[in-house]
């Protein structure tokens, strides 16, 4: 699915290369489609993956585990609220290890769990700080004021260019000494390097909204789709894609219209509102992910 992820990656950065101009009604299709429909949906059966997968929830209590989701959701929504540069940082911090965890999966089996941190942190903190180095005039036009007050643009761009620099460097000596020590297995390890190298790519070449919708969509909650499917399909839950589409459904569409209520009553600043929403939706997906990640580990080794 790497390949594939990798050639519809780089049919947008020959467009781009050969001066294609993407309109904003197509990039905020892509938003749509690969962060709103995509990206929603690899939370989407995040109950089933704790009652069945994981089995950290007996499966009479799904409507339990339901509430506590909702209920950590709005407790962030309040820290947003109390406290919006500590809400920031956190999800700065839980994205990076989440992106990073979850991408670098495919190098990780052979290393122990602090080199899975070290690599995930590194990944993750790349991923984030390219964002912001690469579209430096596009994040500070989306920051509102009253955040600017909070965390000033220049300190932001200038964290981020020391951040995806010393992250690059670190995430490239880890994956040389861990080559070296034969921890990574070449085969995977070249499908990784391609997809760092097709990420950062994007980033470079692409409008900052397509950047991210493909990197979002495809090069993360794709690929954590795919091993979704394969973690209820070992254990025959659910058998067939079909299945696993109409497993999905409810709570995409539940989180979708969540999202778009939220940057509708904030439609003053949609895109940073748009963060604010994806952040609040996607913490307690994190925590669940970390614990399956690790319960992966923990079999394996």
């Amino acid at each position: 699915m790497r390949l594939l992820i990798a050639f519809i990656s780089s049919l947008f950065i020959v467009y781009a290369l050969f001066g294609g101009q993407f309109s904003n009604a197509f990039q905020y299709s892509m938003v749509f489609v690969l962060v709103g429909v995509v990206g929603m949906a690899h939370g989407s059966i995040d109950h089933i993956i704790a009652t069945d997968v994981l089995k950290i929830v007996p499966k009479n209590r799904k409507l339990l585990f339901i509430a506590v989701y909702l209920l950590i959701i709005a407790l962030y929504v309040l820290l947003w609220y109390i406290s919006p540069l500590t809400s920031f940082l956190l999800f700065i911090l839980y994205s990076a290890y989440h992106f990073g965890e979850a991408d670098t999966s495919i190098i990780g089996q052979n290393l122990n769990k602090v080199q899975i941190s070290a690599l995930s942190l590194s990944y993750g903190l790349l991923i984030i700080s390219a964002i912001v180095f690469f579209n430096q005039s596009y994040t500070t036009e989306i920051c509102p004021v009253w955040f600017t007050k909070i965390l000033p643009s220049h300190i932001l761009i200038t964290s981020a260019t020391w951040t995806f620099s010393i992250s690059f460097g670190v995430l490239l000596l880890q994956n040389i000494v861990y080559s070296l020590l034969g921890k990574i297995p070449w085969r995977k390890n070249l499908l990784f390097l391609i997809q760092l190298t097709f990420v950062t790519l994007i980033f470079i070449l692409l409008p900052a909204l397509v950047a991210f919708s493909i990197y979002f969509g495809l090069w993360h909650a794709l690929l954590v789709l795919k091993k979704e499917f394969y973690e209820v399909n070992k254990i025959r839950l659910i058998n067939t894609s079909k299945e696993f589409i109409w497993a999905l459904t409810p709570f995409t569409l539940l989180t979708l219209g969540a999202m778009m209520l939220i940057v509708y009553f904030g439609s003053a600043t949609a895109h940073f509102t748009t963060i604010v929403a994806i952040s609040v939706l996607a913490f307690p997906h994190t925590l669940l992910m970390h614990i399956l990640y690790s319960r992966k580990l923990e079999v394996k080794n």
